[in-house]
């Protein structure tokens, strides 16, 4: 099964959003920890910018292709593979994987009430509350994860109709496989074909069309590289959740302020 777009144009049934990197900026936050982290196992040697960091916390693990964030880390031993990648990559070679996840958890847990939204995520959430549209997360955080994430953004949240994460027992799979999406469909009594899946990673988006929805690519740093974006198929490719292009969905545009440039 894959993706089809005949139906564009119509209204879906719900929306399908992804949640970590797409309605909250998880991946900028998992870096800071990441960079406080180092710090302080490098007594302050070792520091690194936002854009050396970004490809290597989101790198694509080529033998699985799941995300190696360790912010979407199921289990103890993903944390110590995540962690031993990050510390080859950037040769941190006076530092251990259990010493690094047990820093990054902690500094997560501190800045967990100040994961920001993504631009426009409220916006655009509220815009398909608005028009009567059904929403549910479909995330590969776990039902834990995902509480923390959302008890800072209560208004977004309230109006999020229900969340699939992935230790649901119905969630055999992580992305790219459909799983998720197509529990997430079956619970919204929603058809995938007449669902929109909305997206920032690329497996995410393999996993929405393979699922048979609609799919909105809300482009990342990994679509400018041929090899992570290579086979990625979706309806619409956009910078910004600003730039959807409501009319494919039988909407009315989101308020012309929120698509100005200033």
């Amino acid at each position: 099964m894959g993706g089809i777009i005949s139906s564009s144009g119509k209204r879906p049934e719900a929306i399908l959003w992804d949640l970590d990197g797409t309605l909250i900026d998880t991946s900028r936050s998992s870096i800071a920890a990441l960079n406080s982290a180092i710090m302080k196992l490098t007594k302050n040697k070792m520091t690194f910018d936002h854009q050396t960091l970004l490809p290597i916390v989101t790198k694509s693990n080529k033998a699985t292709k799941q995300s190696t964030d360790m912010n979407n880390a199921n289990n103890p031993q993903d944390k110590l593979e995540w962690a031993t990648k990050i510390i080859s990559e950037l040769q941190l070679t006076t530092v251990t994987p259990k010493l690094l996840v047990s820093e990054w958890d902690s500094a997560m847990l501190r800045n967990r009430a100040s994961i920001p939204l993504m631009p426009f995520a409220l916006e655009t959430v509220r815009h398909f509350h608005r028009h009567k549209i059904p929403q549910a997360i479909c995330t590969m955080s776990n039902a834990k994860s995902y509480a923390m994430k959302k008890s800072k953004h209560k208004e977004l949240f309230d109006m999020i109709d229900l969340a699939v994460c992935s230790d649901d027992p119905h969630v055999k799979h992580r992305k790219p496989s459909p799983d998720v999406f197509l529990v997430g469909a079956d619970r919204m009594s929603a058809t995938p074909i007449n669902c929109v899946v909305i997206e920032d990673s690329p497996e995410g988006c393999r996993a929405g069309w393979a699922a048979g929805c609609r799919v909105i690519c809300v482009a990342d740093v990994w679509s400018k590289s041929n090899n992570v974006g290579k086979g990625v198929q979706a309806e619409l490719f956009c910078k910004s959740l600003s730039d959807i292009n409501m009319s494919k969905l039988a909407l009315p545009p989101l308020p012309l302020h929120l698509n100005s440039k200033s």
